[in-house]
């Protein structure tokens, strides 16, 4: 029996949870490496970009430092712009909020459909071991209904494939469970770098 004969053995049922399977696995490596270039992508800190801002803004050129965030693709410009348009003449207290809060909406558009990671972490575990129960009705359905007269290789290839659904199930659940927090992990630790990378340059160049 080929690689693929065994894995389309399990009937149409069997068929059925194996594609299903196959297309979550899919959408999970589909949204983790989107998801993985997006951030890295936008919370990269261009040096230079930086040294910029600290020159303008420390000649209180602040309406040049926000026209030139708005030409930057990154979370840090978007949240540098969002203070510096909102908070000048703003007490010190007002302006960690708003920082927070700017951050906070950067965040929500890295964190879409990385939840659904999280599904199928859940999911397809419980998918591929629908496959297995199925599977294994099958097979005792065969016992009693061939009254003594079961082929034995027959019976085995059926608990083959039915075993093999929750091994398929698993991999992709793990590899769904391990990118999501992977994933989460990394804008955690985004927040806490744009925070302080924002407070820095406040602080550095005396604005407030």
């Amino acid at each position: 029996m080929t690689y693929l004969e065994f894995l389309f053995s399990g009937g149409i049922i069997g068929n059925i949870i194996i594609f299903i399977l196959f297309f979550l696995s899919v959408i999970s490596v589909y949204i983790f490496f989107k998801k993985y270039m997006q951030i890295n992508l936008a919370s990269g800190i261009d040096f230079r970009f930086k040294n910029q801002i600290f020159s303008l803004l420390e000649k209180g050129e602040i309406e040049d430092v926000i026209q030139l965030c708005r030409k930057k693709k990154n979370m840090f410009a978007s949240v540098l712009k969002e203070v510096l348009s909102r908070n000048i003449g703003s007490q010190q207290q007002k302006i960690k909020d708003n920082i927070d809060n700017s951050i906070q909406r950067e965040l929500i558009k890295l964190e879409t459909n990385i939840s659904t990671l999280a599904s199928i972490a859940g999911g397809a575990p419980m998918i591929g071991f629908l496959g297995t129960v199925i599977g294994m009705i099958m097979a005792f359905y065969r016992i009693s209904a061939g009254a003594g007269n079961v082929e034995i290789e027959m019976l085995s290839q059926g608990i083959y494939t039915a075993m093999f659904t929750t091994a398929i199930g698993l991999v992709v659940g793990i590899f769904a469970y391990f990118t999501y927090n992977f994933l989460v992990s990394k804008i955690q630790n985004i927040s806490t770098k744009l925070e302080l990378e924002v407070i820095e340059i406040l602080d550095k160049t005396n604005i407030y």
